[in-house]
């Protein structure tokens, strides 16, 4: 019985051994990370001095922070921390910010539940509410819908408001004010103007007890559908209408332009007044506007216009809302703009137009083809750096799916130098219990490209 016990023992121990063996495996191997390296065009000597960084995370707990040298990725430095919540706060926070203004295009409602007026419904559902203030119509044509029966009516817009309806959905990293008063507010400060004629009609459909079963509000041809473009920069919040909106904003104080709110700092955060706006860098009417965006470090703001035939660019200091540079855009009007201390890129569909800064204007260095890695790839997981002889840009991975890795394009001359993939592999074990969860991308710190 002692010798079985004994045995019994001796194999426990063991096995306990080989348990905290593999443990401390798996947490010594959880810092080893390879990045593996493909050269899909051209020489790697064209990378030399350029050097990417990448976080990268797993279940929000382990962190590796990578330090690539281009040229030379096996020469990469991680450096592994274990940490709470990598998604809230430091590197890993991304800001989010967005500004929709939505004015009414025609809905169609049936109803599920037994009402016998709407009053509730448009105060409290999110999809109707650029149509709250059409309430006096609606029961108005309500009232006049016999049972069993389906019944329209017409009204003139220009009859119910003063000026067009909207609905304001906004966000910014610290917002104040009396949101729920935004909609009544903004559509106070811009006061798009009603057409004489347009009408709307508004169809009932009741049943035998009196209950609505379905409605409709309709407007041939609605008189604005605007599209907001908004750009984080200088701790504000900074948004304007695209297109051909010039017109609909004559009304606002100070017309046409770049649109913020007040802003008040407390505790050391910048409190974004979203009741409170106004127009912080004026437009000329018949300004159409292409493009706003924050540069990478928001330290300024970009804007992409159209006046006449010809598209102009401006970098403006979100500070003062002084403009720093303006350039008349001489190739094709570009999809997206990527601006640096010491050039500026000009990214159309189909070729990639780089320009040095010349005083307050720009001088054409080269122009080159293109790449599908370049022209898919989203704003915030795009890098590009210009050392005075070569252009690189860098995307991250398939975001999609959180993916690490980064494609770089090296180009010199107007060509394409170089072209590489570079995908780090964490070690296996960080797979636990059979999952297939990989290392992801850490939110906020996607990518960054350096010249050494």
């Amino acid at each position: 019985m002692k010798k079985t016990f004994a045995i019994f023992a001796l194999c426990l121990l063991v096995l306990l051994g080989g348990v905290i063996l593999a443990v401390t495996r798996l947490h010594d191997d959880r810092d080893d990370m390879t990045v593996h390296f493909a050269a899909l065009q051209g020489d790697p000597a064209a990378a030399e001095g350029f050097t990417a960084a990448q976080s990268l995370h797993y279940e929000n707990y382990l962190r590796w922070d990578l330090t690539i040298p281009l040229a030379h990725p096996e020469n990469t430095e991680t450096v592994f921390s274990r940490q709470k919540d990598l998604y809230y706060g430091g590197e890993g926070t991304v800001v989010n910010c967005a500004v929709y203004i939505n004015t009414p295009q025609g809905d169609s409602y049936q109803l599920h539940q037994t009402l016998y007026d709407l009053e509730e419904l448009f105060l409290t559902d999110s999809n109707l509410a650029v149509y709250r203030d059409f309430l006096p119509m609606v029961n108005e044509t309500l009232a006049e819908t016999p049972n069993n029966q389906r019944h329209s009516k017409t009204f003139l817009l220009k009859d119910y408001f003063e000026s067009y309806p909207l609905a304001v959905e906004a966000h910014a990293p610290y917002m104040a004010g009396e949101l729920e008063q935004l909609n009544d507010i903004w559509q106070d400060f811009f006061s798009f103007p009603i057409p004489e004629e347009e009408d709307w009609t508004i169809t009932m459909e009741k049943g035998s007890d009196g209950a609505i079963l379905a409605f409709q509000l309709f407007c041939e041809n609605p008189a604005y559908s605007p599209n907001a473009l908004w750009a984080y920069a200088g701790d504000r919040l900074f948004f304007t209408l695209d297109g051909n909106s010039s017109g609909a904003c004559a009304n606002a104080p100070g017309g046409f332009g770049l649109y913020a709110p007040e802003v008040v700092w407390e505790d050391g955060s910048p409190w974004q007044q979203l009741d409170q706006l106004s127009n912080v860098y004026p437009l000329p009417q018949g300004t159409e506007v292409l493009d706003l965006k924050a540069s990478s470090d928001e330290s300024r703001l970009l804007l992409t216009i159209q006046q006449g035939d010809g598209a102009i660019f401006q970098v403006i200091d979100p500070e003062t809302m002084g403009l720093l540079h303006t350039f008349p855009i001489p190739q094709e009007v570009p999809e997206r703009v990527f601006w640096g201390e010491n050039f500026l890129l000009f990214l159309g569909p189909e070729t990639l137009h780089l320009y040095e800064p010349d005083g307050e204007t720009y001088t054409h260095v080269f122009s080159a083809p293109m790449e599908d890695h370049i022209r898919n790839a989203e704003d915030y997981l795009l890098r590009a750096v210009w050392n005075g002889e070569r252009l690189a840009v860098a995307t991250a991975g398939d975001y999609q799916q959180q993916l690490p890795g980064l494609t770089l394009s090296v180009f010199a001359d107007g060509a394409l130098a170089f072209q590489g993939f570079y995908e780090p592999d964490p070690n296996e074990n960080i797979r636990q219990g059979g999952s297939y969860r990989y290392v992801e991308l850490l939110p906020g710190a996607e990518l960054e490209l350096t010249w050494n």
